[in-house]
């Protein structure tokens, strides 16, 4: 999959400008630095696998999220049931009330860290740090086990995530979480990047 997309562009040039050069960011991916040009001035479509490890390297979540709709990798649970019963009871039933009921009781602790007084990373310590990466691995293992749930609705009901997608981005731009100008057809889909990835 390749990707032509003026926005992916213009955040691809302003993660690398200040961080370092065409020519480095082209040797540390292996490209020529006049294929970083022509990916920066929408000149040349992007390979996927490609801007993935340029965002890596430029370690812009920015520029994941708009590549593949989420700023993390989703991870296979190969060796679960895909039923929708079993994501249903991982979700809501499973160790202390299901992932759902941990992330949320996760959530609560950011208060405890101060992390919305907090601007700057240095603030934090060792141990606010390690609390905020149990947070995050609870709103992980919920993304997890979202897409999983997904991927069953797709498959065992038929319902249409494409129309999923968009109902999601028009309630997210209703809500005025997200701004309604998005000019480029296929930017940001991020429930079919989340399934697709299984």
């Amino acid at each position: 999959m390749k990707i032509l997309n003026k926005k992916i562009s213009k955040l691809l040039f302003e993660a690398r400008d200040n961080l370092m050069s065409q020519s480095e960011l082209g040797l540390a991916v292996g490209v020529d630095r006049s294929m970083i040009s022509n990916y920066e001035n929408s000149k040349s479509s992007i390979p996927l696998d490609l801007l993935l490890e340029m965002s890596k390297v430029l370690d812009s979540t920015e520029l994941k999220w708009e590549a593949i709709g989420t700023p993390v990798r989703i991870a296979y649970l190969d060796i679960v049931n895909q039923s929708l019963d079993t994501t249903r009871w991982i979700m809501t039933n499973g160790q202390k009330g299901g992932e759902a009921q941990e992330m949320i009781d996760a959530l609560h602790q950011l208060d405890e860290i101060g992390v919305f007084n907090k601007l700057d990373p240095e603030q934090y310590s060792d141990r606010e740090r390690d609390i905020a990466y149990y947070v995050a691995d609870q709103i992980m293992d919920v993304l997890t086990c979202g897409a999983m749930c997904l991927k069953a609705l797709k498959e065992r009901v038929g319902i249409n995530l494409s129309k999923v997608e968009d109902d999601s981005e028009r309630k997210m731009v209703a809500k005025g979480y997200r701004s309604g100008n998005r000019n480029e057809k296929g930017t940001n889909r991020q429930v079919s990047a989340l399934v697709n990835s299984y």
